[in-house]
């Protein structure tokens, strides 16, 4: 069994809370493998990732001069040369520079990429990511909400984003959602993969904290926080902000983890159907 998986979910906590508050850096722990942000640094797994969405899209044989947002790309900016191969540009959104510097890694995916012939950049010459970035025609904007709205009205085909909008602020959620909708094409779209696990331990054991407590910025930014938001709150969300859903599909669990009298109050008056959806993937348009 997986070293990680067996630490308590209490144990997580409050190792997380303790090394969030040490005088260094994202990057120094992603050097350690500890707070990973995702997959994303696996160029196959981003490039999976990537074609999952753009199908669901129905814009795998359509991606020519298509503009995409990846929302909360995590450790790697492999989207950017992954639209770029396939004929589009990538914008990436997301809350701090958590990109992966190992240029090394974005060689070894252009030359996959280029094996299956499809264009890639020349990066024989390349010394910075940022000059990666250019080479794509891509951007990395780092400021979350506040650079989502700094992208052009009707300037996005299509947004996607993997395991990331349960970590969105909760008080941020819908801002987000009016930001993406701002920026859609009317003719395009927004995939989203959603994980509602607790992400400690793979239950429901962040719904045991009062929202008191689990929103205060001591825990909001100590790098296990998600929103707590249900499926049905979500969808709610993208329907209030003129969203249709195209496609839908959830997993449940069989029976809830944790027993919802030992849950916060708040949550003890949500239905059992409600809270065993743990995990979900929609395909939303804009209503015309």
């Amino acid at each position: 069994m997986n070293f990680k998986k067996r630490i308590p979910w209490r144990l997580k906590i409050i190792a997380k809370i303790i090394l969030s508050r040490l005088p260094v850096g994202y990057k120094f722990w992603q050097k350690l493998g500890l707070f990973k942000l995702g997959l994303m640094a696996t160029p196959a797994y981003a490039r999976t990732i990537f074609v999952q969405h753009i199908k669901r899209g129905g814009l795998q044989n359509n991606l020519t001069d298509k503009v995409v947002l990846e929302l909360g790309p995590g450790d790697s900016l492999a989207t950017i040369v992954i639209a770029y191969a396939y004929g589009a540009r990538a914008i990436l959104v997301d809350v701090g520079d958590f990109a992966l510097n190992d240029l090394g890694y974005y060689k070894g995916l252009v030359n996959s990429l280029k094996d299956e012939g499809l264009r890639v950049p020349e990066l024989s010459n390349v010394t910075t990511l940022r000059e990666i970035i250019e080479l794509c025609d891509g951007e990395y904007l780092t400021s979350g909400l506040a650079s989502l709205k700094t992208v052009s009205d009707s300037s996005v085909d299509f947004v996607y984003s993997h395991a990331v909008l349960e970590h969105i602020s909760k008080y941020e959620f819908d801002a987000t959602f009016s930001e993406i909708r701002r920026i859609t094409k009317l003719d395009g779209g927004t995939s989203h993969n959603v994980d509602l696990k607790d992400h400690l331990s793979g239950g429901l054991n962040n719904k045991r904290f009062s929202s008191g407590l689990w929103e205060s910025n001591f825990f909001k930014n100590s790098g296990f926080y998600t929103n707590r938001l249900s499926c049905e709150e979500m969808l709610a969300v993208f329907r209030q902000n003129e969203f249709v859903c195209e496609e839908f599909d959830y997993k449940r669990w069989d029976s809830l983890p944790l027993p919802q009298h030992k849950m916060a109050s708040e949550f003890q008056s949500h239905s059992e159907e409600q809270l065993s959806i743990k995990e979900f993937n929609v395909m939303l348009r804009p209503v015309k």
